[in-house]
C-alpha cells in the first residue's frame, strides 16, 4: 500500500528511443481531470540517466518538472532535458516562457553524455559550445496569423527574435513552424544541427540556400 502523502509517478519505458513520443503524449492520451503525463522514456536513455543523476530526490525532482513541461517543450532528445537540468539544476524557464506556446533547447546539450562516454573510453571530448551563455530556451508564439520566433533567458529577457507572417499556402501551420525555426538560425546558430532531424549541421543542410 502506497502511504499517504507519496509522490506517486507513471514511469512508461521503452526498448526502442522514440524522441517525439514525450511532446505528442498530448494528442495520444486523453487524461482526466488533475491526472498528470506519465514519464516516457527509453531504456538507454534511462540507463544513462540513472549513472548521471543517482541521487533518487533529485532525481524525482527531474521527473516532476519533465512530466509538467511533456505539452510545451519540444525535442528529439530526452538527453537534451536532463541536460539543461544538471547544467542548471531546473527546467524551471522563469517568466520568459510564461506566454510561449512552444519551447525548444539547444540540441548540442546532449553532448554531456557524449562527452561521458568518450571520457570514460579514452577518445577526444566533443568542442563546448561556445555560442550563447545559458540558461536560454528558443520559444515560438503563435498570434493572428503571425509566428513569433526568438530566444530568452529565465529572467524573460529577449536576446533575438524574428516575427513571420503565415501566409495561406496549403502549408500546415507545423511546416510553417519549421520554416520559421530555419528562417531564425544565425550565426554560430548555423552550426548547430538541423531542425529537421537530418543529423548535418543547419548550414549543410537546410540553410544551404
Amino acid at each position: 500500500m502506497i502511504p499517504k502523502g507519496s509522490r506517486v509517478f507513471k514511469v512508461v519505458v521503452t526498448n526502442k528511443s522514440f524522441g517525439y513520443l514525450s511532446y505528442t503524449l498530448k494528442n495520444i492520451l486523453k487524461l482526466e481531470d488533475g491526472e498528470k503525463y506519465p514519464y516516457v522514456v527509453s531504456l538507454f536513455d534511462l540507463e544513462l540517466i540513472v549513472d548521471r543523476i543517482q541521487d533518487a530526490e533529485t532525481l524525482i525532482d527531474y521527473i516532476s518538472q519533465r512530466i509538467e513541461l511533456y505539452s510545451r517543450l519540444i525535442i528529439s532528445d530526452e538527453l537534451d532535458a536532463v541536460a539543461y537540468y544538471i547544467k542548471y539544476s531546473s527546467l524551471d524557464f522563469g517568466e520568459g516562457s510564461k506566454d510561449a506556446d512552444e519551447l525548444f533547447l539547444d540540441p548540442t546539450l546532449s553532448n554531456l553524455f557524449d562527452n561521458d562516454f568518450l571520457r570514460k573510453h579514452g577518445h577526444p571530448l566533443k568542442e563546448e559550445d561556445e555560442g550563447r551563455e545559458g540558461p536560454y530556451f528558443t520559444y515560438i508564439k503563435k498570434d493572428a496569423g503571425q509566428i513569433e520566433v526568438g530566444i530568452k533567458n529565465k529572467f524573460g529577457e529577449t536576446l533575438e527574435h524574428d516575427i513571420f507572417s503565415i501566409p495561406i499556402t496549403g502549408q500546415t501551420e507545423n511546416q510553417e513552424i519549421e520554416k520559421a525555426q530555419h528562417l531564425s538560425m544565425k550565426g554560430k546558430d548555423r552550426n548547430k544541427p538541423c531542425s529537421c532531424n537530418s543529423g548535418k549541421k543547419y548550414k549543410n543542410c537546410c540553410g544551404r540556400n
